[in-house]
């Protein structure tokens, strides 16, 4: 079962693209993290679910 950030995570990688801007700064906005940081996250989701 996914946690609420790894939804949230997931879902912003399917519509980051549709919004103006890049995506490190969007992920710096939408979740506080670097973008280092933010992908550790993503990738860690994607091996635990």
């Amino acid at each position: 079962m996914l946690t609420k950030q790894q939804h949230a995570t997931l879902e912003f990688e399917g519509k980051w693209w549709r919004f103006a801007g890049n995506k490190e700064a969007a992920i710096r906005e939408q979740f506080g993290l670097s973008p280092t940081r933010y992908y550790c996250q993503l990738l860690q989701g994607c091996w635990t679910s």
